[in-house]
């Protein structure tokens, strides 16, 4: 996945579209959308990522503690200040 998007964390979690679309529970047209910045994230598909994230980081050695930590702010409503391009 590019990293040069609206949320180019998420690059660092998922290596493409569809990946990130089954983690959000969306389809991969929304998902393009949302990351070239026509749309947002709802707080259900937000907290879906944060979710995914954080089982990633359990399961795959190369995450880190501070990941899972990240991702469970995340999940509790700063995911936009944590993934999103500041700008």
């Amino acid at each position: 996945m590019k990293s040069d998007t609206m949320y180019p964390c998420l690059a660092r979690y998922f290596k493409n579209m569809s990946e990130l679309a089954k983690a959000g529970c969306m389809s991969r047209p929304k998902a393009w959308k949302i990351l070239s910045g026509s749309q947002e994230f709802t707080e259900e598909e937000k907290k879906a990522i944060a979710s995914n994230i954080v089982l990633k980081a359990i399961t795959d050695k190369k995450f880190k503690k501070e990941d899972v930590d990240l991702a469970i702010q995340a999940w509790s409503g700063h995911f936009d200040e944590i993934y999103r391009k500041k700008a």
